[in-house]
């Protein structure tokens, strides 16, 4: 009697399943919870080989019920070869999908809105690591409009080391550190080093971790405004500013009002690219890094105050100001987004307030 053949599972990509669900599959396997976890965030990968193929088909049509995607393979085929294991940040677009983004994320991660939240709060907002970029493209549908899933390949990425306000020993002990290691580091204010490698970011911060004060921020997750500074609206500059999306008619209204920002939310490379062709052109122009922009809100009036005091109640401010006009805040670019909608909810009439720009030595165009 011959042999039956045996078969390989493999998941494909978690679709729309849940770390809940890999959880009952694990024990229903006889595989270690974090073992399954693996196969469904870093898939496509091999769930279990030499399985019969009953066996191997009734196991896929679990997990498929569950929303993964699944396939049955011949045992002696190569299994899935390794990819890139990405880290992935999540910036909130429309911040009146904010709620259904942090539900859907809070799903896809397997822990509590709050927690959530948090993540999706925080500068840059970074959601998960080690991930594959089949469970990315999930991400993205669960997440649906309103919501920019940006990836990094921390193999090619790397890290700023920032450091708050903290005791001067502190900081002392972290830069003969830095000294003992061979890194050069500003001995004031909050950026310590740029351009560490992922390998020299995590041995820092094993050493350090501790430092309440002390992240590393990958420049993967930066975003920047450029601003134009100087110029005239020759035919160079009407071409070099079409490649920022402005129009021709409307370049010379723009050199009326310098400095102006002509372009924002752009990444490293696209910053450096529109640096250049600005610089080309001959025009003056600087990037300001906006990913830790602290805004404040201009309440400028209100139709009917409890509302509008009770929103701001809502956010912390135990005793808000009686009659507008007056500011609340900074806080992180998202949050003051998300409090301005309260207001305005609200029946308040509110602004974001412009931001003191981030040192724009911070991005170099001839790097």
């Amino acid at each position: 009697m011959a042999t039956e053949p045996l078969k390989r599972l493999l998941i494909r990509s978690i679709g729309a399943a849940s770390p809940q669900d890999a959880a009952q599959v694990a024990l229903g396997l006889g595989v270690t919870v974090p073992a399954m976890l693996r196969a469904f965030y870093q898939a496509p990968s091999t769930l279990a080989d030499e399985l019969p193929e009953p066996t191997a088909v009734a196991i896929a049509e679990v997990l498929s019920s569950l929303g993964c995607e699944v396939e049955v393979v011949d045992q002696d085929g190569p299994p899935p070869a390794p990819g890139p294991l990405l880290d992935v940040a999540v910036r909130v677009l429309d911040e009146s999908r904010f709620e259904l983004i942090v539900a859907a994320a809070a799903a896809f991660l397997g822990c509590p809105d709050e927690d959530t939240r948090r993540l999706l709060l925080a500068s840059p907002p970074v959601l998960i690591g080690q991930v594959s970029p089949a469970t990315v493209e999930a991400l993205r549908r669960r997440l649906g409009a309103g919501a920019e899933v940006i990836t990094s390949d921390p193999a090619a990425a790397r890290y700023d080391l920032l450091l708050g306000d903290c005791p001067a020993p502190v900081r002392a002990r972290l830069l003969t550190d830095l000294r003992a290691r061979g890194i050069d580091s500003s001995p004031t204010g909050p950026w310590l080093v740029r351009d560490l490698t992922k390998q020299q970011a995590d041995s820092i911060w094993d050493a350090h971790r501790r430092v309440p004060t002390l992240r590393l921020a990958n420049q993967d997750f930066y975003r920047f405004e450029v601003v134009l500074d100087g110029g005239h609206p020759d035919d160079a500059a009407i071409t070099a500013l079409a490649s920022a999306g402005i129009p021709a008619d409307v370049v010379p209204r723009l050199f009326d009002a310098l400095p102006i920002i002509v372009a924002d939310e752009l990444p490293v490379p696209e910053a450096k690219r529109l640096l250049a062709a600005l610089a080309a052109a001959g025009l003056e122009a600087h990037a300001a890094l906006t990913t830790f922009l602290q805004l404040s809100v201009h309440i400028t009036d209100w139709s009917s105050p409890p509302p509008a005091r009770a929103a701001l109640v809502a956010v912390g401010i135990s005793d808000p100001p009686t009659a507008p006009p007056f500011a609340v805040g900074p806080w992180p670019e998202l949050t003051a987004r998300l409090v301005r909608g309260m207001l305005l909810r609200a029946g308040a009439e509110a602004d974001l307030a412009d931001p003191d720009l981030a040192d724009p030595a911070l991005l170099d165009a001839s790097r």
